[in-house]
């Protein structure tokens, strides 16, 4: 009898058993539902059933789009299969969801150079280069240089034949819009990155420029540049934009592109210069000299103009040129230039009450000055002022010019000098701008504007991307006038030039000074701003986010907008990449609540829905793809959303039909 009982205790434990393994089974099984078919994945790759294996890594990213393993194993298998547009796409995307990644940065500019699209190729390397181990580095650098060499061997010193290809944004995907594994697997992915296409595009030529040079002072050189593409559409052979990129392309190290742009702006001097110096940087030193040697020619003395001598010295003695450096007839004669500068003499100031001298805001950056608009001389002056504002710039030089000799007294003379340099500026005529800089701080010093034109040459340094000028200029500026109101911007621009140095940590310091002592509450977060955006670079996000908390807590005491709506944008897209989906909405959701016109909101209500997915409330999802596409239905965000609302209303009912 106690055998039988012992045999059916021994029986029900082992059905109780069988049936909560049973149960275990069943609720796991939804669970390792995508990483079964990974696994198959992986199994089929193996076994070169591409095709099954392509449709199993599909199941995958249905559920989970940002698995960015399985766009690596689609990425192989394209490699394996001698697709490299499919590589390159997949590579793209898992590097979206897991930046930084060093085999996919490495595997995706190999498929670059083997496509011979070695811009890119240098690009994905360079910033791999940022993350990378520091052990790295060098043999990374030393892949650069070779590329950088195929390069230079592609183009020959000849430009490319259709110079619009310069204007490309080299950080563009090779495929857009829809997937490239849509045909090969049905289904549809979108592009992650927070870069939206060209949007509200200017309609003239001068606005699209104008748009261009505001992004590239805020450090979005690549929209940038499509508005630059933007202006040489609307006006073909428009030497001011060409010039414009160029400086660009310069300071990016893409220097086939940079002497692309620069032979279609031979117009403006400094374009001599420029191509002289990446000659140079070719080897290719007989084309140096031909271009430095105009640039000579014209040019007038200045530091830049010091340094063409130099490197034309040194660049004949290797080509084994004997020929005088300086024609003799320009030796002794004054270099032909449209400025007309005056001998350079001390001359004393006239008093400052002899004539009122008032500040006109000419731009966002620029302020003009004119004497006393009840006067002749104001009204003359102010007809510059206005030609400026309307953008004609050299007719503002010729009114300006015409004022000096018709009033012919200190108190105009000074403020015309300053106001044909900022005109210069404008123009990109930089040695023409030094020269009225020059000739008012040496003929002026104690003048006012002494110290402005001191912080403008330096200013014109930076622009033409001569960086250690700029910053010796800009230090100059910072010792003599430590109690000037331009002495907080002078640190701020001190910062912009570390920063494109890539000495995060000196220009860290100058946007700490710049904060601290800006004369008004918009230049403080100007600072904070950019402290956040180079802690960033720098990999020290922690710092990085406490600026921007810093740019909102100051923009919305003050009621200031700028940068405000970015800031939140910048926290929410870093909190997102770290999976803090909850701290991110919240920032998302402030920044396309309060600020709706932000041209950042499409991007903000895409990520919103984006959350939601994620944290796998459907409804909300569709209701934030709704939103963005009823309030902006052109936008590139709209576009993607729409795909991702059906994604959502899929995902929706698949939740609906397993519970």
């Amino acid at each position: 009898m106690p055998d039988k009982v012992f045999e059916f205790l021994r029986s029900m434990i082992c059905i109780c058993l069988l049936i909560i393994a049973g149960l275990s089974i069943m609720a796991y099984s939804e669970e390792t539902d995508d990483y079964i078919h990974y696994q198959l994945g992986i199994k089929f790759k193996n076994e070169n059933k591409f095709d099954q294996a392509v449709e199993e890594f599909r199941k995958v990213l249905t559920a989970y789009p940002d698995n960015y393993n399985a766009y690596m194993q689609l990425a192989e298998i394209s490699k394996s299969q001698n697709q490299p547009e499919l590589e390159i796409y997949a590579l793209n995307k898992a590097l979206t969801y897991n930046p930084g990644w060093g085999k996919a940065a490495i595997m995706l500019s190999e498929a670059y150079e083997f496509g011979k699209q070695y811009q890119k190729s240098i690009m994905e390397l360079q910033k791999y280069q940022q993350t990378c181990d520091p052990e790295e580095r060098n043999g990374v650098q030393k892949k650069i240089d070779m590329l950088i060499k195929k390069v230079q061997g592609s183009v020959a010193g000849k430009p490319e034949s259709d110079s619009l290809n310069s204007f490309a944004i080299s950080a563009k995907d090779s495929m857009t819009g829809k997937s490239a594994f849509d045909s090969l697997a049905g289904h549809k992915n979108s592009k992650q990155t927070r870069k939206s296409g060209p949007k509200d595009m200017p309609v003239s030529a001068e606005q699209a420029l104008k748009k261009a040079i505001q992004l590239n002072e805020q450090g979005k050189t690549a929209e940038a540049l499509q508005y630059v593409k933007k202006a040489v559409l609307l006006k073909p052979d428009w030497a001011e934009a060409y010039y414009y990129a160029g400086m660009m392309r310069y300071k990016q190290g893409q220097l086939d592109l940079a002497k692309t742009n620069f032979s279609k702006s031979s117009s403006f001097p400094s374009s001599h210069y420029f191509m002289g110096k990446i000659y140079g940087t070719e080897k290719y030193y007989k084309g140096a000299v031909k271009e430095l040697s105009t640039f000579v020619t014209v040019a007038r003395d200045s530091v830049q103009k010091q340094d063409a001598l130099k490197l034309l010295v040194d660049y004949k003695r290797k080509i084994n040129d004997t020929t005088a450096v300086l024609p003799a007839a320009v030796q002794s004669a004054p270099a032909t230039s449209p400025v007309e500068a005056e001998p350079v003499q001390p001359m004393p100031v006239a008093p400052e009450s002899a004539q009122v001298v008032v500040e006109m805001r000419a731009d966002s950056f620029m302020t003009m000055q004119v004497v006393d608009t009840l006067t002749n001389q104001g009204q003359a002056m102010l007809a510059g002022v206005n030609e400026y504002k309307a953008g004609h710039f050299e007719e503002a030089v010729k009114t300006f010019k015409k004022v000096m000799s018709t009033y012919a007294s200190n108190n105009v003379t000074i403020p015309c000098i300053y106001d044909i340099g900022i005109c210069y500026l404008k123009l990109r005529l930089f040695p023409n701008a030094d020269n009225q800089f020059d000739n008012l701080c040496n003929r002026y010093p104690d003048h006012l504007l002494a110290a402005r034109s001191l912080f403008l040459k330096a200013f014109s340094a930076f622009e033409r991307g001569d960086m250690t000028i700029s910053e010796k200029l800009f230090r100059d500026f910072i010792r003599k006038y430590r109690n000037n109101a331009w002495t907080g911007q002078a640190y701020e621009k001190l910062g912009d030039v570390y920063s494109d140095m890539k000495q995060y940590n000196k220009a860290m310091d100058a946007y700490r000074q710049a904060a601290n002592i800006a004369k008004n509450t918009a230049d403080q977060i100007s600072s904070y701003f950019k402290l956040g955006n180079i802690c960033f670079e720098a990999g020290n996000p922690e710092q990085a986010i406490v600026s921007f908390k810093k740019v909102i807590e100051t923009g919305e005491s003050a009621k200031i907008s700028s940068h405000v709506a970015d800031s939140y944008y910048k926290i929410a897209d870093f909190l997102y990449q770290r999976k803090d989906y909850k701290t991110a909405l919240d920032n998302y959701t402030k920044a396309a609540r309060k600020y709706p016109d932000c041209p950042e909101t499409p991007w903000g209500l895409f990520q919103m829905g984006n959350i939601y997915i994620n944290t796998a409330d459907y409804h909300k999802a569709i209701e934030s793809y709704k939103e963005l596409i009823a309030k902006h239905p052109d936008d590139y965000w709209a576009k993607q959303a729409r795909w991702k609302m059906d994604d959502a209303v899929w995902e929706n009912e698949y939740k609906n039909v397993l519970q």
